[in-house]
């Protein structure tokens, strides 16, 4: 296995990601991160995190010209496509680290910030909420958003374990000699999961105000579509696309057959919103 740059900095993992968020649809993700997170016209939100501009261009529309969305995210090939996505007047676009807010807002402040599908990027959880909480106003609300495959469904806890054993088999069959102890540091997202999440983000001065969860089902073609994106190693590792995709689809084909009755995977989302300590509702 060579040794490849990963994470969104490649940009074959770009274009794969603003592929598949065409695929299962950007703007529908974008009106329910504005629901979820109570974004209303002349609002100012940040979008950490935001990747290529599509839920920001959502965003944009819904707070009007009265109010405005800046968006920051660390792949400079992210930010660039954003600004020509989005290219509404009053969104903004910041090539930058999350973790480092105080080099890029100054004085800055918004209604609401929101993280979506970003959360497991982020090295310094506790540092992120400490700063989004400086740049809020003191009504303001952080959203935070976390999808994973549902485990209180038996036939989708069963796909999910097996897959991971299936794939361990199958990296091994490709390249013997692959250390796997890394699945074992792999998050399990669980309802002991969300907790934590919750636990860690009061404990940096917030208040969860509401917790809400959407569903979707996907077919095994959406788990590989998903799952072969370049950035997304942590299952996987860094092989070459072609080596990657085969592994995957074996380990997905296998484990399908193994689970009788399989027909989809339960997806669902969580989304978090958070206020300032003592406004919980």
């Amino acid at each position: 296995m060579k040794d490849r740059k990963t994470g969104y900095i490649v940009p074959e993992a770009v274009t794969h990601y603003i592929d598949e968020r065409n695929h299962f649809g950007w703007r529908l993700r974008g009106e329910r991160a504005v629901k979820f997170a109570g974004i209303k016209e002349g609002d100012s939100v940040l979008d950490l995190c935001c990747g290529p501009g599509m839920v920001t261009k959502v965003i944009s529309e819904a707070v009007g010209p009265d109010g405005k969305v800046v968006g920051i995210d660390i792949s400079r090939d992210f930010i660039k496509y954003a600004k020509t996505f989005c290219g509404e007047s009053n969104a903004f676009f910041i090539t930058g680290n999350v973790e480092n807010l105080n080099k890029h807002l100054r004085n800055q402040k918004f209604d609401s910030a929101i993280i979506l599908a970003s959360w497991f990027w982020i090295k310094n959880k506790e540092r992120l909420c400490g700063q989004v909480k400086n740049y809020l106003k003191p009504d303001g609300r952080f959203l935070v958003n976390i999808s994973s495959d549902n485990l209180s469904d038996p036939k989708t806890r069963d796909f999910y374990w097996t897959y991971r054993a299936k794939l361990k088999d199958v990296i091994l069959e490709t390249s013997p000699l692959t250390d796997l102890s890394y699945f074992d540091n792999l998050p399990v997202v669980d309802s002991n999961f969300v907790d934590g999440i919750v636990t860690l983000v009061n404990g940096c001065g917030f208040c969860l105000q509401s917790q809400n969860e959407v569903g979707r089902l996907l077919t095994l073609e959406d788990k590989l579509f998903t799952y072969n994106n370049p950035a997304r190693t942590e299952w996987v590792g860094n092989y070459s696309p072609d080596i990657r995709l085969a592994i995957i689809r074996q380990a997905l084909n296998e484990t399908a057959n193994e689970i009788s009755g399989f027909g989809a995977i339960k997806r669902h989302t969580y989304y978090l919103l958070f206020g300032l300590n003592g406004l919980a509702k």
